[in-house]
């Protein structure tokens, strides 16, 4: 497990083609108050044969929530339970158990995505509705990380910009790569890497703790980026599969993590790319291997990260925004906040100064593993 998390980071390595969220929070993320979290590296979880804790859970969680009780909120991954128990409405609802059950009703899709920071517009709602008929009727199969069906066509369907039909396209699409990707069995198995410490010099990148919500916070050291010296080490085929195993680990094992601390539903990260040092050299040399990943997450990871902040934006950075803009879609590049040097005061907004890394201006140095980019992820 640890060694999963610590290089969870890589599920950024071009997330800038993947990035939800907006230059400015929401108001209901303006109001929202500060989770107390833990600062615990492992899993308060019991492990259980998927099929039968997915199967227990349920059933308690509906009996409470029956008899008008508290509603336990299940998080799954492929071997683990996560149960967070708060009052009915805090959390979100617990999704069916199979395409099968899944209920196309506009009332429905609203209690599902009720604990969305942003609502769920009136073409939303209809679209996941459309797409939740078609779901049922070709009995589509959801991955391991993605059981709350609901979302995950939300994601599918604002990444088609609410037409069902390509958002039903991309879903089988996405399915199939799994299966020719061995995805499932990558996650399963684990990823072997043990060139991963000398991967970090020449691509400083980790999944640092959490924001002030409880996301995960990703954050990436883009101008000491060495693309050649990258390839020495390693090569584009295991820097791909291990930054699809960094995806599932946060599907499968973040999520859920900072799900249970927090006591709200969290599917979505925060992240900061340091630009300082960026060059059109440093760009062109690795723009191929960016084009191919970034594909590859909006083709199958659409719609996780909540907000990209890029810091210490050089001048040269324009040349290269005008270049990379051909990539992304018109919404992602509305969710993508640039600042200069002076970027801290607004940082701590949204991260507190001791989850925020000294390079950064924050205080935490995580001396006791080496560094950030070194310490094995945790809330």
């Amino acid at each position: 497990m640890t060694a999963r998390l610590k290089r969870a980071g890589g599920a950024l390595y071009a997330a800038v083609a993947n990035t939800p969220g907006g230059r400015r929070r929401p108001e209901a993320y303006q109001e929202m108050t500060r989770s107390e979290h833990e600062d615990s590296s492992s899993f308060a979880s019991t492990p259980r044969s998927f099929a039968s804790a997915t199967s227990a859970m349920r059933s308690a969680s509906r009996a409470s929530s029956d008899a008008g009780g508290e509603i336990a909120v299940l998080s799954i991954s492929a071997a683990r339970c996560h149960v967070v128990t708060e009052e009915a409405g805090s959390v979100g609802p617990l999704s069916p158990a199979s395409p099968a059950d899944l209920d196309s009703s506009v009332q429905e899709v609203r209690r599902q995505l009720s604990f969305l920071i942003e609502p769920l517009s009136a073409e939303e709602e209809q679209a996941v509705c459309g797409l939740a008929a078609r779901v049922k009727e070709r009995k589509f199969v959801l991955p391991p990380g993605q059981e709350h069906f609901y979302l995950t066509l939300l994601r599918f369907v604002r990444a088609r910009d609410n037409n069902v039909e390509k958002a039903e396209e991309m879903l089988a699409n996405m399915l199939e790569w799994r299966k020719q990707f061995g995805t499932d069995e990558l996650y399963r198995d684990g990823f072997d890497y043990p060139e991963h410490s000398e991967v970090l010099k020449h691509y400083p990148h980790a999944c640092h703790k959490v924001d002030k919500i409880g996301r995960p916070l990703f954050v990436q050291l883009m101008g000491k980026v060495k693309p050649a010296e990258l390839l020495k080490v390693t090569t584009q085929d295991r820097l791909e599969r291990n930054h699809v195993h960094a995806w599932e680990v946060l599907l499968n094992d973040i999520f859920p993590k900072c799900s249970h601390d927090s006591g709200k539903q969290k599917y979505s990260t925060f992240t900061i790319f340091d630009l300082q040092g960026v060059s059109l050299f440093q760009f062109h040399a690795s723009r191929a291997s960016l084009q191919r990943v970034s594909q590859l997450d909006q083709d199958n990871y659409p719609e996780f990260v909540g907000e990209l902040f890029l810091i210490n934006t050089p001048w040269i950075f324009k040349t290269i925004w005008a270049m990379m803009q051909p990539w992304l879609g018109k919404r992602t590049q509305q969710k993508i906040t640039m600042l200069g040097t002076d970027y801290l005061e607004e940082l701590l907004k949204h991260v507190d100064v001791e989850n925020l890394p000294s390079f950064f201006g924050g205080k935490c140095t995580c001396n006791e593993h080496g560094g950030c980019m070194n310490r094995p992820w945790s809330s």
